[in-house]
C-alpha cells in the first residue's frame, strides 16, 4: 500500500530525475562541441603554418649586440624588443629599397619552447596603430608580447612587394619568412 506521502513525493522525484538527465545531456553535448571546436582550431593552425613550410628561415641577432660595422652595412638580420609596449622591430629582413615598396600582408606569432614546439596559440602580430614599416624596420605588436621577455617566439611574415620600380604589372612578388627570436 502506497502512503499519501509517497504519492506526493513521487512526482517531485521524477521531475528531479528528469532535470538531472537533461543537465547530463547538455554537458555531454557541450563537451562534444568543445572537442569539435578544438579539432577544427588545430586544423586551422596546421593549415596556416603549412603555408609557411617553404618560408625563408631567419635567426636575427639582438640589435644591441651588433657591431657598428654590421649596423652601418645593414645586411645582418636583427631585432629589437620593447617589453613595456609589446613591440618588436625586425631589421634587415628585406633590403631597404624593396621594403619601401612593400606591404605587410600577414604577420603571425607563435610562442615556442626550446625544442621548437608550439606552447601557445597563433597570435596576430600585425600592427594596427603604428605603421608596419618604419625607418627600414618591420614593426610588430601584440598584447601577448607585452612583458614576455625571456620567451621564444616564431614570427611568420608574408610580405608583398613590387620587384620592378614604377611597374605595377607582373612585378608583384610575395615572400614568406619564419623568424625565430628570444625576447
Amino acid at each position: 500500500m502506497v502512503s499519501v506521502l509517497e504519492r506526493l513525493v513521487h512526482p517531485i522525484q521524477e521531475l528531479r530525475d528528469w532535470g538531472t538527465h537533461l543537465a547530463q545531456e547538455r554537458a555531454e553535448r557541450a563537451a562534444e562541441r568543445d572537442a569539435e571546436d578544438w579539432t577544427r582550431h588545430a586544423q586551422i593552425i596546421e593549415q596556416t603554418l603549412a603555408g609557411y613550410a617553404d618560408a625563408v628561415q631567419l635567426k636575427p641577432r639582438p640589435y644591441r649586440e651588433l657591431s657598428a660595422g654590421e649596423v652601418r652595412v645593414g645586411n645582418t638580420p636583427a631585432y629589437e624588443y620593447f617589453h613595456h609596449t609589446g613591440e618588436l622591430r625586425l631589421f634587415n629582413v628585406l633590403p631597404a629599397p624593396l621594403l619601401s615598396r612593400a606591404a605587410l600582408t600577414e604577420a603571425l606569432g607563435l610562442q615556442i619552447d626550446g625544442q621548437g614546439e608550439s606552447v601557445g596559440d597563433v597570435v596576430e602580430v600585425k600592427p594596427h596603430e603604428i605603421p608596419p614599416f618604419e625607418y627600414g624596420a618591420i614593426n610588430l605588436t601584440a598584447s601577448e608580447l607585452r612583458e614576455a621577455q625571456g620567451t621564444a617566439w616564431r614570427i611568420y611574415l608574408t610580405i608583398t612587394y613590387s620587384a620592378v620600380q614604377g611597374s605595377f604589372r607582373g612585378g608583384i612578388q610575395t615572400r614568406r619568412f619564419a623568424v625565430d627570436v628570444t625576447l
